[in-house]
């Protein structure tokens, strides 16, 4: 459940994110929870996989 929140508030933030016209980066990081969800700022969006948002809805996954 707590893995489904965090993917519907990402999607809302990238929602908005697009709207705003600004950046945000989802990236893998390795930490004690392979599901760890949080928001910072600085770094963006923390996630167990790996995407680029950008405002061009350009979606990257190497």
């Amino acid at each position: 459940m707590f893995i489904s929140w965090c993917i519907v508030i990402s999607l809302l933030l990238l929602t908005v994110s697009y709207i705003l016209g600004s950046h945000i980066k989802v990236y893998s990081k390795s930490s004690r929870s392979p599901y760890e969800c949080g928001f910072n700022p600085i770094m963006g969006w923390r996630l167990p996989f790996n995407v680029h948002f950008s405002s061009s809805s350009s979606l990257l996954l190497p």
